[in-house]
């Protein structure tokens, strides 16, 4: 067999083997789309929840979108933790980029807030990477997925 016949056979195999290895690239780690990540407290009463949603386009983070869902009996622990929530709420309240809301339903405080890093005018929200923010979800006790 020759040169020429041995680089003609092996050409295809090379190029599938590359785009097999770019496909399993993009699949673990993609570069757009959205990341979904939950964390959930130890059974009992106060139980927490909560929802981190990072939308990226080329792994950079566009918007993450985080619900938080305290479940508990006590009412009054749960209007502590709305009031807490609050006066977050009011740090942030004149920031384009930043939304919050909080209501309590049954025995449940739910919390969501939307953080628009592309419309934030501060340096270290513009490049925030998708595999930086996961790895710290992850550190923290998220098991995240791509979506």
């Amino acid at each position: 067999m020759s040169t020429r016949e041995l680089r003609i056979k092996l050409t295809p195999l090379v190029i599938a083997m590359l785009f097999f290895i770019i496909l399993c690239i993009a699949l673990y780690n993609p570069p757009f789309g959205k990341m979904t990540c939950t964390i959930s407290s130890a059974p009992g009463d106060p139980h927490a929840e909560y929802i981190y949603k990072v939308h990226f386009n080329l792994w950079e983070v566009n918007e993450v979108e985080s619900t938080e869902m305290i479940t508990s009996k006590d009412k009054k622990l749960l209007q502590l933790f709305q009031e807490m929530e609050e006066k977050e709420q009011s740090k942030h309240k004149n920031e384009k980029y930043y939304t919050m809301t909080t209501s309590i339903k049954n025995n449940t405080l739910t919390s969501i807030t939307t953080l628009q890093y592309k419309l934030s005018g501060k340096k270290e929200f513009k490049k925030l990477s998708v595999n930086k923010l996961k790895k710290i979800y992850v550190k923290n006790g998220a098991i995240c997925t791509y979506r």
